[in-house]
């Protein structure tokens, strides 16, 4: 198959990956990101024994809605030694963990935490070595969080969906108490992990992100009307940012979506804006795009990519 050079450059103009395409999601929000600053802290065990005390809160029934306060460990209470190696724990940001009470029930509702969280190490073993990068991603919205290789992962969920059945949103709350999420026991592979370190070497880097996996969790979301509500709920929020850099935000992912476009790559955005032009009367067709573009991608971007990555 012939391809288009102009296929290849555009793909470097717009910092389009091999890899990018190769695990493309039509499904991902390509709207701008607020990135919120979170706090992590890492505690390096570099070898087996000492007294370490037992703060884990126990895990309630589903079938049963105990106080609070029996789940958690007794007093002066000690668990197992800790392994060996790096124990991440990160702080959630203060608009996370602050609920809004109700004046006549006196019921506090918190708002849902990211459940998606993406753990990167870089390590230098040697001098002069390549940094090695190697990452992983925690889906904690379930029972048992699930940990997976980044080069592993795929996104399952549908982030369109605004029910889960039986499932409730987690909270800074966690089990009930306004401590849970404070401890790292509480928290492994949700605000914490645990890196062992095996075969690892030299200098240590770590970076630590996260998201919500569905849209109608997120705060500053696609609920949003207008400027004017986005900058008011930032207020709320307690969270600023520079004008210029929303502009270049919007610019940017404006660009992106033009971008994908060009390679056959199905967006939300895309197929949002074909609905919005149906709605007002423009022959525009909505259903099947996804297939068709990603039919386009099969037989064009993997040649491409394969040119590309020759």
């Amino acid at each position: 198959m012939a391809i288009d050079d102009r296929l290849v450059s555009a793909a470097i103009a717009h910092a389009l990956t091999p890899g990018m395409l190769a695990t493309w999601d039509p499904r991902l929000a390509r709207t701008p990101r607020v990135m919120v600053p979170v706090q992590l802290d890492v505690l390096m065990v570099r070898g087996e024994g000492g007294t370490w005390a037992k703060t884990v809160m126990a895990v309630p029934k589903a079938t049963s809605s105990p106080e609070a306060h029996t789940l958690l460990a007794e007093p002066f209470a000690e668990r197992e030694p800790r392994k060996p190696g790096a124990y991440l724990h990160w702080a959630l940001p203060d608009a996370l963990t602050r609920g809004v009470g109700t004046a006549a029930g006196g019921d506090v509702s918190f708002p849902p935490i990211p459940d998606r969280w993406l753990v990167v190490r870089l390590s230098t073993p040697d001098v002069g070595a390549r940094r090695a990068v190697t990452a992983w991603v925690l889906e904690s919205d379930g029972a048992e969080p699930v940990v997976t290789p980044l080069d592993a992962w795929s996104e399952d969920a549908d982030p369109e969906r605004t029910t889960t059945a039986g499932v409730e949103p987690l909270t800074a709350l966690g089990h009930g108490d306004s401590s849970w999420s404070a401890y790292f026991d509480n928290v492994e592979n949700r605000l914490g992990f645990y890196d062992d370190l095996t075969d690892v070497r030299g200098p240590l880097g770590y970076l630590v992100c996260g998201w919500h996996s569905r849209h109608v969790d997120d705060p500053i979301g696609e609920g949003l009307s207008s400027p004017t509500h986005f900058e008011s709920r930032l207020a709320e929020l307690g969270w600023e940012i520079d004008p210029a850099d929303v502009e270049a935000a919007f610019v940017y992912a404006q660009d992106r979506v033009v971008a994908a476009t060009t390679f056959g790559l199905a967006t939300r955005e895309v197929a949002y804006s074909q609905r919005a032009s149906a709605s007002v009367g423009k022959a525009l067709a909505v259903d099947g795009v996804k297939e068709k573009t990603s039919t386009r991608f099969t037989n064009l971007g993997k040649a491409v990519l394969g040119r590309w990555g020759a």
